[in-house]
C-alpha cells in the first residue's frame, strides 16, 4: 500500500490515508494528531513490531510538540511506541525514517529536525516493547550553523566497511540518506550507521549547481538480491524534478519531472516507490495539483494519476508500507 500524510498548509489536517497502489482507492484513514493541527503529518511505513507487517509511523510538522506515533496499517494506535526524539519542548517539526541502521536484524528509528537545525538521531527499537528515548547515534550533517532542516530515507545501497563501499550488493543493513532543507546548495549525504559515529560514505549535489530550495529523499527498491537505489525530489521551484542515484554515484542514473507541464506551479515534490515500475509522487507545500501521480520507470515511463486519489488535495506527504 501507499501511505499519504499531509504537509505544511493552512487547510491541511493531520489526516493519514492508506491507498491502493493501483486504483488509488482509500483503504484506511485516521487522524494522527488533533484535527485542528495545521502543521502536517509526516509518514513512513516500516515493521516496527517485528510481526512481519509494516506499521505506519507518523511525526508532526511545526507547531506542536514533536511526538512520533505508531499505528497499525488499519489506524489502530500503538502508544507504547510513542516518544519525543528531541524532547517535549521541541516544536519545529520532525522528519522520520526507519530501518536496520545499526546492524543486521536490528530495528532503528531515525528522526531529524525539520526546521531550526539539522540534527539527526537514531533510536533503537525493541519490537513488541517500544522505542528507546536515548539515541544510539547522532549526526549533524550540514554543520552547526545550518537551520534549514533535513529530510530522511533509509536504503540498503550496498555493503560498507566504515566509509568504504566494499561491494555493490545489499548486506541487510540500511544506510541513512539525508537531504538538505532550504537555505544552502542542495546536498544529499549518505551515512553508514553501524559505527558509533556514523561514517559519511557519499555526498552528492542534486538538481542543479544553483539550486538551494531543499530536496526530499526516498528509497527505490530494485529487486531481491540487488542493492536499493534512492530518489531525490526537488523542493520549491525545482521543476518537479525527480533524480535516481545508485550506490555512491555522483551523477543521476535517471530523472523525470513528476508534474511536468503544470504551468505556474512551484510546489515541493515528495516521492515514494514500491519498486522501479511503481513510483508515486505528490505535491507538498504550495501544491495545486490533486491526487497521486504514478510513473512506471525512474526515467518517467508512463505517467498517470491514480483514479481514486484524484480528489485528494495537496499539500501531501507520501510513503509506502515496507516490511
Amino acid at each position: 500500500g501507499v501511505i499519504l500524510g499531509t504537509d505544511i498548509g493552512c487547510t491541511s489536517t493531520p489526516l493519514v490515508r492508506v491507498i491502493d497502489p493501483t486504483t488509488g482507492a482509500v483503504r484506511t484513514q485516521f487522524y494522527a494528531y488533533e484535527p485542528t493541527f495545521r502543521g502536517g503529518a509526516h509518514v513512513f511505513g516500516y515493521d516496527i513490531t517485528g510481526d512481519g507487517i509494516a506499521e505506519i509511523i507518523t511525526a508532526p510538522g511545526p507547531g506542536r510538540p514533536g511526538e512520533v506515533r505508531v499505528f497499525t496499517r488499519d489506524g489502530v494506535p500503538l502508544p507504547q511506541y510513542n516518544f519525543f526524539p528531541f524532547g517535549s519542548g521541541y516544536k519545529n517539526g520532525v522528519e522520520i525514517a526507519a530501518g536496520r541502521v545499526t546492524g543486521v536484524g536490528r530495528t532503528d528509528l531515525v528522526a531529524g529536525q525539520q526546521k531550526g537545525g539539522n540534527l539527526v538521531r537514531v533510536f533503537p527499537v525493541t519490537p513488541g516493547t517500544g522505542i528507546s528515548s536515548t539515541p544510539s547515534r547522532q549526526i549533524q550533517p550540514f554543520g552547526a550553523a545550518f537551520r534549514g532542516g533535513v529530510t530522511l530515507a533509509t536504503a540498503d545501497i550496498g555493503t560498507f566497511t566504515g566509509t568504504r563501499l566494499t561491494a555493490a550488493v545489499p548486506d541487510g543493513i540500511t544506510e541513512i540518506i539525508v537531504g538538505s532543507g532550504p537555505g544552502m546548495r542542495a546536498q544529499v549525504k549518505t551515512y553508514n550507521g553501524v559505527p558509533n559515529t556514523p561514517a559519511l560514505v557519499n555526498t552528492i549535489f542534486p538538481i542543479s549547481s544553483t539550486y538551494a530550495n531543499g530536496v526530499s529523499v526516498a528509497a527505490l527498491p530494485v529487486a531481491a538480491g540487488m542493492a536499493d537505489k534512492y530518489m531525490v525530489s526537488a523542493g520549491l521551484n525545482g521543476g518537479s524534478k525527480v533524480e535516481t542515484y545508485a550506490g555512491i554515484g555522483k551523477i543521476p542514473a535517471a530523472s523525470f519531472a513528476a508534474f511536468s507541464g503544470v504551468a505556474g506551479q512551484r510546489p515541493d515534490v515528495w516521492t515514494a516507490a514500491i519498486d522501479q515500475s511503481q513510483i508515486f509522487s505528490v505535491q507538498g507545500q504550495y501544491g495545486k495539483t490533486s491526487g497521486v501521480k504514478k510513473n512506471t520507470a525512474p526515467s518517467g515511463g508512463t505517467s498517470s494519476t491514480l483514479p481514486g486519489s484524484a480528489s485528494i488535495l495537496p499539500p501531501l506527504r507520501i510513503s509506502t508500507l515496507r516490511s
